[in-house]
């Protein structure tokens, strides 16, 4: 079950460092022929719906009015 963040920090490890979302993504990269990038597609597949911590990667809960500064 997740936890609420309060204060700024996460309720697990006390660490401020903030929280992360992960996506499954597709990455398609082109080339030209000489080898340099020409330019590169993303596709997010599913993902972002939940957030964890980003140092002790548990899942969080963190309110409207913490997200919204």
């Amino acid at each position: 079950m997740a936890k609420v963040v309060i204060d700024g920090k996460c309720p697990y490890c006390g660490s401020a460092q903030g929280y992360m979302q992960r996506y499954v993504q597709s990455v398609t990269q082109y080339y030209g022929f000489e080898g340099e990038p020409i330019e590169a597609s993303v596709v997010n597949h599913r993902g972002g719906t939940k957030k964890y911590c980003s140092n002790c990667e548990r899942k969080l809960i963190i309110p409207n009015n913490q997200t919204e500064k």
